[in-house]
């Protein structure tokens, strides 16, 4: 599954465990959560697949740092999963391989949380394992 080793692969890169420990959730933040944080999730794709189901998948997948602090905070641990994932060609945890590929940056604040958010889009190209 795409969702848990894209988990397992940020949590186990020093750089990025070193700025947000295990605090990497997907699509929601938990209720009172210690920042700074990382979110992610699928925000599109499409597929290639054959008869078997095995073709060319390529999911869009949104990646958010969060931080209260400061926007550097939630900057620099973009610009932590931004150096790691960049063409990234891996073996996720699930046997998966895959290729990332970097899209866009975007930063956002949000008032109302106060919190700043420095997104960065990939594409995660894939082939589901046989």
């Amino acid at each position: 599954m795409i969702e848990n080793g894209l988990f397992n692969l940020l949590s186990n890169e020093p750089t990025i465990s070193a700025l947000v420990s295990d605090r990497i959730y997907p699509v929601l933040i938990p209720e009172n959560p210690t920042m700074p944080l990382i979110t992610y999730q699928i925000v599109g794709g499409t597929s290639k697949s054959t008869l078997d189901g095995t073709g060319t998948q390529k999911l869009r997948i949104q990646i958010d740092a969060w931080a209260t602090d400061a926007y550097i905070t939630a900057a620099t641990i973009r610009a932590a999963v931004t150096k790691f994932l960049a063409n990234q060609v891996v073996t996720l945890s699930d046997g998966t391989f895959a290729t990332f590929i970097l899209i866009s940056p975007i930063d956002f604040y949000s008032g109302g949380d106060e919190a700043f958010r420095a997104m960065v889009e990939v594409y995660c190209i894939f082939n589901f394992p046989a």
